[in-house]
C-alpha cells in the first residue's frame, strides 16, 4: 500500500563558524515527501508528527552532514586543463565550477559544484575538491512552516541536504591556509565610467526585487531596529525596507537621486551624496544607532574607506547591516562582484568589514528557496523568489 505524502512548508537552516565570523544559511522547501526525501534518518524520524511552528535542532560533527575532508582531494592539475569558453582570471582562494576542469577530473561538462583554487605555480594549479564545510561542525535546524493546501506534487527523492549545503554555504569563508584574493588592480573597475551623477540623474521608482524578497529584507532589519533609533540608510532610494511597525525611528537617507529620496516616506531627512566621489560621510561621529545598505554595496569603488566612515558615524556597538541579492545595474557594478559566486560575495563584503578594522562580531546570512509571487512579472520564467544575502558587523568602541 502506498504511504501518504506529507506535504508541508519546511525551512532547513545551518549555522557554522569560520575564523572570525558566524554564518547562517537557510533554504525553504515549499513541499516535500517526508517518506522519500533524502535527509538523515534521525531528522526524518524527528520531523514525523511535527506541525506548523515546531522546530528541532541537531548538531553534526565535521564530515557527517556533508562529505568528510579527504587529503586526496587536494590535487595538482595542468593549468591547460582549466578550460572555459570565455576569459576567466585565476585567483587563489576563489571558487570555480568543476566543469571548468572536467578534462582533468574526467568529469561532467555540466558539473557546477565548486572547487577552491589554492595556488597557481607556472603551468600547474593546486586545487581543493573538498566540500567547503567538510572541516566544520554544523548545527542543523528544521522549522515546520505550514501545511500546503494542495498535494501530490512533491519531487520524489529530493536531496534536501544537497539543496541546502552543496550550492553555496561555505564559500563565504576564507581557507584556513590562504586568504582569498579578492582585491586586484581591476577589482573595482566598471564598464560605464561616466559620472555617477549623470547615470543616477533619472529617478528609478521601481522595485528591483520581487515582493516576497523585499518582505524578507524587511524581516531582516526588524531584528536590528528598536523604537527611538537614529538610522542611516546608506545609498538610499525611494524605499528603505524598514519595518513600519517599529516606531518612532529617525531615518536619514544618503543617496544619489533627490526625487527618489523625496518620495521615500520612511526618511525624516536626506543628503544627496556620491560615495564614489568622496567616502567621507557628512555626519558627526557616533551619530547613528544603526546603518543599513540595501542592494547597493556592489557599486562602491572605495568600499574600505566607506566602511571606515560608517563605523565613525555609528555609536559604539551599533550594527551596520549590508544586504543584497542577485540583481544589479550592469554598467555600474564593480568587476569583482560579477566574477564571484553569490556566496563568495558575502565573503567579499566580509573582507570590506575586515579591512575597515572598525567592526567586530561579523556575521552572514542567506535565505533561498521561497516561491516567487504568482503575480510577479517574472513568475513564468523564475520559480523562486530573489534570494537574500546579508553581512553585518558591530562598530568597535
Amino acid at each position: 500500500m502506498k504511504m501518504p505524502v506529507y506535504e508541508v512548508g519546511l525551512e532547513l537552516g545551518i549555522e557554522w563558524e569560520s575564523a572570525d565570523a558566524s554564518h547562517k544559511d537557510r533554504y525553504v522547501f515549499s513541499e516535500f515527501d517526508i517518506e522519500h526525501a533524502d535527509i538523515p534518518a534521525s531528522l526524518r524520524e524527528d520531523l514525523t508528527g511535527l506541525g506548523p511552528g515546531d522546530t528541532l535542532s541537531q548538531t553534526y560533527p565535521p564530515g557527517e552532514l556533508v562529505a568528510p575532508y579527504d587529503t586526496s582531494n587536494i590535487r595538482q592539475i595542468q593549468k591547460a586543463d582549466f578550460r572555459t569558453r570565455f576569459s576567466v582570471a585565476l585567483h587563489p582562494g576563489r571558487f570555480y565550477p568543476r566543469k571548468f576542469i572536467a578534462t582533468a577530473l574526467q568529469g561532467s561538462q555540466n558539473d557546477n559544484r565548486p572547487f577552491r583554487l589554492l595556488s597557481v605555480d607556472g603551468d600547474m594549479l593546486q586545487i581543493d575538491l573538498n566540500h567547503p564545510l567538510s572541516l566544520r561542525p554544523i548545527d542543523l535546524t528544521a522549522t515546520v512552516l505550514a501545511p500546503l493546501q494542495s498535494g501530490g506534487n512533491a519531487p520524489a527523492q529530493q536531496d534536501m541536504i544537497a539543496a541546502l549545503c552543496d550550492s553555496g554555504p561555505g564559500l563565504q569563508a576564507n581557507s584556513p591556509e590562504i586568504t582569498t584574493e579578492f582585491i586586484t588592480d581591476s577589482a573595482f573597475r566598471r564598464s560605464d565610467t561616466q559620472d555617477d551623477a549623470e547615470f543616477y540623474q533619472q529617478p528609478r521608482l521601481v522595485a528591483h526585487l520581487d515582493e516576497t524578497a523585499l518582505d524578507q529584507f524587511k524581516d531582516l532589519y526588524t531584528r536590528f531596529v528598536k523604537p527611538g533609533m537614529k538610522v542611516l540608510d546608506l545609498m538610499s532610494s525611494w524605499k528603505s525596507h524598514l519595518p513600519e511597525d517599529v516606531a518612532p525611528l529617525h531615518v536619514t537617507g544618503l543617496g544619489m537621486n533627490v526625487e527618489e529620496m523625496r518620495g521615500n516616506t520612511q526618511l525624516n531627512d536626506y543628503v544627496v551624496f556620491d560615495l564614489n566621489q568622496s567616502a567621507e560621510l557628512p555626519f558627526a561621529p557616533q551619530q547613528f544607532d544603526l546603518a543599513i545598505c540595501t542592494v547597493s554595496v556592489e557599486y562602491l569603488i572605495n568600499p574600505f574607506n566607506v566602511f571606515q566612515q560608517v563605523a565613525r558615524a555609528l555609536k559604539p556597538g551599533a550594527a551596520f547591516v549590508v544586504s543584497f541579492s542577485e540583481r544589479w545595474f550592469p554598467p555600474k557594478v564593480v568587476q569583482v562582484w560579477t566574477e564571484l559566486h553569490p556566496f563568495e560575495r558575502m565573503g567579499l563584503v566580509l573582507e570590506y568589514f575586515r579591512q575597515a578594522k572598525a567592526f567586530s562580531r561579523l556575521a552572514t546570512e542567506s535565505l533561498r528557496g521561497l516561491p516567487r509571487p504568482p503575480n510577479d512579472k517574472y513568475a513564468q520564467a523564475m520559480s523562486y523568489s530573489d534570494p537574500l544575502y546579508a553581512v553585518w558587523g558591530y562598530a568597535k568602541p
